[in-house]
């Protein structure tokens, strides 16, 4: 079986939700544990708010946000690596751990939908776009985590259900037509997230840590979710890409010092015989 996710909207429209054709902005409050979207009439280029590195060139590695392991990035809150480089609660979304105070869970929600849009939805002005409290949210993260990690925890049916709710399944076939795969439509990034989850319980996906020597918590997929093209990754961003370059870097110039003091050493011991 091979799956595919469908690639989801541009990050600048999915931040806070940009209506294009109603050159509006939904601004959200959370009020007694209910998120609340308020429409607001802004320009885009007046939404300083939306940062202009959302929009990645063509060809290179986004800056932000990575998503190609949300699923287990969410799960990460929860069972974070056994890592020296990565600081206790250093995760952005850590305070989703915490069920109490509820305005911790709320800061991290607000921060979620003003970087990445509604979870549940890619278009709140759907007619069945439904909002939900800060509580659902941390229910449902913590049930993606779980399946993320150990693919074991839902069963095929569980799977079924979470993608009849978050997502549309589709057939689609191949450039010749002689084959066909399912490519899963996710209606928000619940969907995505189980839609990858999907791939990796029936098409083995595995993920390896992004190779960036400082440490980091996001992970590479085996096969990128939109299909087989290009190549594999190493990093998750171009960041952490910059951040391996400078430490290569750092380390050739103490091996040219290190080499240098060498052949000084060599040059003594030549004069003194």
């Amino acid at each position: 079986m091979t799956i595919s996710v469908s690639k989801p909207p541009s990050s600048a429209k999915l931040a806070i939700s940009y209506d294009a054709e109603k050159n509006k902005f939904s601004e959200v409050r959370i009020t007694e544990d209910r998120i609340i979207y308020t429409r607001a009439l802004q320009s885009r280029l007046e939404a300083t708010h939306i940062p202009s590195d959302n929009e990645t060139p063509p060809g290179q590695l986004a800056v932000f946000p990575y998503h190609l392991d949300l699923h287990r990035y969410i799960g990460r809150i929860w069972s974070p690596f056994n890592d020296p480089n990565i600081l206790p609660m250093s995760h952005e979304f850590s305070g989703m751990a915490i069920d109490q105070p509820a305005n911790v869970r709320e800061d991290v929600v607000k921060n979620f939908i003003e970087a990445y849009g509604d979870f549940f939805s890619y278009d709140i002005t759907r007619d069945d776009f439904k909002t939900r409290s800060t509580a659902n949210w941390r229910n449902e993260w913590q049930i993606i985590g779980e399946a993320a990690l150990d693919l074991d925890t839902f069963t095929p049916e569980g799977i079924n259900d979470k993608l009849a709710e978050f997502a549309t399944p589709a057939i689609e076939l191949n450039q010749i037509g002689e084959s066909a795969s399912i490519i899963i439509r996710p209606k928000g990034w619940a969907g995505f997230c189980w839609g990858l989850i999907a791939r990796d319980k029936y098409d083995g996906i595995t993920y390896e840590r992004c190779a960036n020597p400082k440490g980091c918590a996001r992970e590479i997929p085996s096969l990128p979710p939109f299909g087989k093209s290009g190549r594999k990754q190493k990093f998750c961003s171009n960041r952490c890409k910059m951040a391996d370059r400078s430490e290569r870097q750092k380390k050739a110039i103490n091996f040219q010092d290190v080499s240098a003091d060498f052949q000084e050493w060599l040059r003594d011991e030549d004069r003194s015989r």
